[in-house]
């Protein structure tokens, strides 16, 4: 599957590109798509080829739900954020303005690239279908795609979660058989189309009750 973005593509939720990992031609389709002007919501709970090149490592060690949030949102308001356990992110970027979290620990960081922009979360517990029946994560969640004009469509990436379809297996020589095989097989095929057509059946007749 290519991975390329048409220009009517403006917003995709990344979630855990792990299966297969990202490749280094991906992550420059998808700067190249985010300068201009695309909007990336990952969900990263390990390291990728993405995260690497905005700069951006996890932790090692795990923070505690809950989790406070940050930065007043524009949208509607969001006060704490209830996850079983997350890893951090780490970075030498000072252009990241943590959402959740805390400055040293941030579990949601958001930044321009180019004129993009892009949201980082470390826990799938934030946007998996259990988790937004808590109100405070769909109200986060309405918050990062609340930027894009009304009508945007949002594209989900499955190549990357384990879903793409394998590549079709090209087309080989057909399977031989042993001609002792092919005479049983084609002595039964004769042998049923005899008894279907003269209307014999083999074995005792079991009369019904």
């Amino acid at each position: 599957v290519e991975w390329q973005f048409e220009q009517e593509q403006k917003a995709i939720f990344i979630i855990t590109p792990t299966n297969p990992s990202i490749t280094q031609s991906e992550v420059r389709e998808t700067m190249r798509w985010l300068n201009d002007g695309g909007l990336l919501i990952m969900v990263a709970d390990e390291d990728n080829a993405l995260l690497r090149e905005f700069n951006i490592t996890l932790s090692a060690n795990n923070i505690i739900s809950p989790t406070k949030i940050l930065q007043p949102l524009p949208n509607l308001p969001v006060t704490t954020l209830n996850i079983e356990q997350a890893r951090y992110f780490e970075t030498v970027r000072n252009d990241g303005v943590v959402l959740a979290g805390s400055l040293k620990e941030p579990i949601v960081l958001t930044f321009k690239q180019g004129q993009g922009r892009v949201y980082l979360l470390s826990s799938l517990d934030l946007v998996s279908n259990q988790g937004l029946l808590n109100e405070q994560h769909a109200r986060l969640v309405l918050n990062m795609t609340g930027s894009q004009p009304e009508g945007t469509t949002f594209y989900f990436d499955e190549i990357h979660h384990g879903r793409a379809l394998p590549p079709k297996r090209p087309p080989g020589p057909a399977e031989t058989y042993p001609p002792l095989v092919v005479a049983i097989v084609y002595s039964a095929l004769v042998l049923g189309l005899w008894a279907l057509g003269s209307g014999r059946i083999f074995g005792t007749v079991m009369p019904t009750k």
